[in-house]
Order: structure tokens, then sequence, then C-alpha cells
């Protein structure tokens, strides 16, 4: 439910603050993930969820650049988002589910010039030397090592680790904190993000303590203003602690069998001794609401997994409110631009309590 965002070399993130606090810089890792993607490097990403930050309503870089997720993706939006986000907008290449090809999608971000492709779920080889022949970085999402390993082959530019806490659709079944240190050996000198269970400053620390040299958030960026999400979705999000999310592929209604971390709404609860029912792609299932997917008004069907946008209408209850682990951490619906100033200067300041000298 991806942000990326480098740890070392933004003019307002941890370089200063370790220099501040007396501490050497981190890795060159960093300085990698900086080079590899300069137009990253003061730009937080938040990860690509279907209600991501929506770029033409941040309108400043300090909020992080986005992600955008392949069924709400169409030529006019990236060309629209483009002067608000220059060389800071990203799409999702994810999934069996979409209304169109993989290819196609990759004919117009190439065209359009995305400065960076972050693919999951499934092989990113195909599409590595054409992204890259256009000027394209790729980035891949991985839930294992041997993921992680294929990408390398691949040529990609940097990996994404999702642990099993993250929200939305599930890689792997490996942990943050296990995943993380075993893909940055895998696939070094490849820099490494991770992903899942990341929702403050305490987990980005963690993050670069297990050789990480950026992180990708998600659930966080949701509870924010700019946040391309239902109210009742951020609400939700606010409301939720950690023992209330479940990975399970119940929202499997055009992409079956597809594990993915949700909140356990009365819903859910309800539907979880059935999981299967929603991978059955039944003609039947009926129709529960509505939402906009490139400006088309679509009709939702049960068991769905499309978090609920501004524009969805219908039985909100029955929707899927994608999810994290770290959503007990998330009590306040801020601006994005906060929500990163936040996650740097706390950083620094827990960079710099533990490396002061214990008193005796």
């Amino acid at each position: 439910m991806p942000g990326v965002y480098d740890c070392a070399e933004s003019p307002a993130g941890l370089r200063w603050r370790l220099q501040e606090c007396g501490l050497p810089p981190l890795p060159t890792a960093s300085a990698l993930w900086s080079r590899l993607f300069p137009e990253l490097h003061t730009l937080p990403a938040c990860a690509p969820v279907n209600a991501s930050l929506h770029p033409l309503r941040a309108g400043t870089h300090d909020s992080g650049s986005g992600w955008v997720a392949t069924p709400f993706l169409c030529d006019s939006f990236i060309h629209d988002s483009t002067p608000v986000y220059p060389g800071a907008l990203g799409v999702l290449l994810s999934g069996p589910h979409l209304p169109f090809s993989i290819e196609a999608i990759v004919d117009v971000c190439l065209e359009e010039r995305v400065p960076v492709l972050l693919t999951f779920w499934g092989d990113p080889t195909p599409y590595v030397a054409r992204a890259h022949a256009a000027g394209v970085k790729v980035i891949d999402q991985v839930g294992s090592v041997q993921g992680a390993q294929r990408a390398a082959q691949a040529g990609v530019d940097a990996v994404v680790a999702q642990g099993v806490e993250a929200g939305g659709h599930l890689a792997g079944e490996v942990g943050t904190v296990a995943l993380v240190p075993r893909v940055v050996d895998a696939v070094a000198p490849i820099p490494v993000a991770a992903a899942g269970g990341i929702a403050d400053a305490r987990g980005l620390v963690a993050a670069l303590a297990l050789g990480a040299q950026a992180i990708m958030i998600g659930t966080r960026r949701i509870a924010t203003t700019e946040a391309y999400a239902h109210s009742v979705y951020k609400q939700k999000i606010l409301e939720a602690n950690e023992d209330q999310t479940v990975r399970t592929t119940l929202f499997g209604f055009g992409w079956p069998n597809a594990p993915h971390r949700t909140l356990r709404t009365p819903f859910v609860e309800r539907w979880l001794p059935e999981e299967q029912r929603g991978s059955e792609q039944r003609p039947d299932e009926p129709t529960i609401g509505e939402t906009k997917i490139g400006g088309q008004t679509v009709p939702l069907q049960r068991f769905m997994g499309f978090p609920p946008t501004p524009d969805a209408s219908g039985d909100l209850d029955s929707m899927d409110y994608l999810a994290g682990q770290g959503v007990g951490l998330v009590n306040e619906i801020k601006p994005a631009a906060e929500v990163v100033r936040e996650l740097i200067e706390g950083a620094g300041h827990i960079l710099s309590t533990l490396t002061k000298e214990p008193e005796l």
C-alpha cells in the first residue's frame, strides 16, 4: 500500500540530520540510490495503492512523489501530472486483473516519459530493456529473496522488499525485519527500499539498520489530506489497530487467489470462513456500487478489490479497505508534507539519542 524516499541524500533529510547530530554519513549505498533516482531524492512516494496520493492535489514537492496504480492510469493523467511533479511520477505495473494489457500501459508510459516504472507480481524482465532504452528507470517490488534475485538478473535499477505486514497485495510470506537484510545481501550493490509495517520515524531508522537505502510507506499516506481516498476509508484507518488487519484472498473478483492485507471490517469477518467465494468470479455476484476508472463510471461487484476513492458510492461497508499492520500507528489526518517532515526529523532525533553516552 506503497513511499519511496532517500534517507541520506535529501537536502532536508537525514544527511543533514546526521551531520547535525555529529554522526557519520550513511553508507554509500544511499548515495547510490540518489544517483540512480535524482528525481526522487527529495521526494517520498506513497505506495501504489488505488487510493494513493493524488499528484494533482498535492501541490508541493515536499509532500512526495506519486505512484499511479494501473487501473487509474491514462495518458492524459500522466500528462497533466507531470508539470506538478516533474520527474516524480511513477506508474505501477501489476496483476492479471487489468482490463487492458500491460504492454499497452508500458507503451503509454514510455511515450509520456514517465521517470520510473514500478513492477510487481511477475517477471520484470520483458520491460526492463525497453524502459532503459527510453530513459526510464525500473523498480521491482518483491516478497522473497528469489524474487529479488530474478529482478537483479533482469537488470532493474532498484528493488522494493515488501514484508508481509504491508497492506495491499502481497508477494510473499516473510516479515519485513527478516526479509529486508536478506534481499539487501542478495542483490548488492543494487539499492533496496523496505516496505511493510513502516509508519513512523522509528520504522525508518529500523529500515536503515536492516540495510535498506529507502522506505516505502502506504497506510500512513492514506490518512493525509491529499490522499485520493474516500473519507470513510481515512476514518477507518484512524480507528484501526495492528491486530485488525488480515491477510486473505477474499477480494479476488478480477484477481483470483491473490493474497492481500485488508482491514477486518464486519463484512470481511462475515465472509472470511468462505473466502474462496471471492475468487470464484461468479457472474451473479451483486453490484454493490460504482466508482470511476480513467474518468469512466465502472460498476463494482462484490469482492472486487478496489478500495473506495472519493468517486465511490454504494455499499461502502462491503468494499475493500486495504491496510497494513502499521495502521495502529496512524492516528491523525495530516498534510503529506507534514508526514514526511515528521519522518525525517523524527529519525534524526532517534539517531542522535542512540549515540548519546549513557548516564551512569
